[in-house]
């Protein structure tokens, strides 16, 4: 056994092939860590697919390549891709750079998007949407505020801060943003309640385990306090 690991090892073609699967995987990892994020957002999708495209289109095995292509095509045409093109034309940083010329991409039917989104989430018809959208393409007030600029790389605070004078885009948008891709942070909650309830510790009522919970989120804070101020 040990002479076959070592003869495999010696071989040359063995870490050859090892390069290859990581150029194959790098963006595949870099991808998940990212998504894999409490603040990832829709947009972190739609940055991560086009990575992979990227890659794949790069990769020197033709084979691998239209393999790889028919399934990246296959997989968006599943997705709700409105969605996740407006949660690029909506971000302050993206809007429509990043896409190549196409009649489908155009503001019509950018607004068509938003005016469905806006009736299917909120069940009202928009009255100033048309008007926002506009502002917004054509960088009118308040979009031509130079002081917004430290607000783009944060979509959701740059239309929260802009909720008064753009009501329904910003509305439409903040929802938009707060969409969470995962549930990273739902299963790391359960990860942490399997510490407190356990098969010895399993008669502890709701109360018991809220009070419990936030026991220890105190005891955290106070960690994190003390060290701030030792390190200050």
């Amino acid at each position: 056994m040990a002479s076959k690991i070592i003869s495999i090892i010696d071989n040359s073609d063995f870490w050859m092939n090892l390069v290859e699967l990581e150029k194959i995987l790098y963006p595949y990892c870099a991808a998940l860590n990212l998504l894999q994020k409490d603040k990832a957002r829709l947009y972190d999708v739609l940055h991560s697919f086009g990575y992979f495209m990227q890659c794949t289109l790069e990769c020197d095995d033709e084979n691998y390549k239209e393999m790889m292509t028919r399934r990246l095509e296959r997989r968006w045409k599943t997705w709700e891709q409105p969605l996740l093109i407006l949660s690029f034309f909506l971000h302050p940083s993206y809007k429509l750079q990043f896409f190549a010329s196409n009649p489908k991409l155009s503001h019509i039917n950018l607004n068509k998007w938003v005016q469905y989104y806006y009736i299917k989430w909120f069940g009202k018809n928009p009255t100033s949407m048309i008007r926002e959208l506009l502002a917004y393409k054509e960088k009118f007030f308040p979009f031509n505020e130079s002081s917004l600029l430290e607000l783009e790389k944060t979509p959701l605070d740059y239309w929260s801060f802009l909720s008064d004078s753009t009501p329904e885009l910003s509305q439409l948008a903040t929802k938009l943003f707060s969409i969470c891709v995962n549930s990273a942070s739902c299963e790391r909650l359960f990860s942490s309640m399997g510490f407190l309830h356990t098969k010895r510790r399993n008669k502890l009522n709701v109360s018991y385990l809220i009070f419990y919970v936030i026991y220890i989120l105190l005891l955290i804070i106070c960690y994190y306090n003390l060290l701030i101020s030792i390190l200050i």
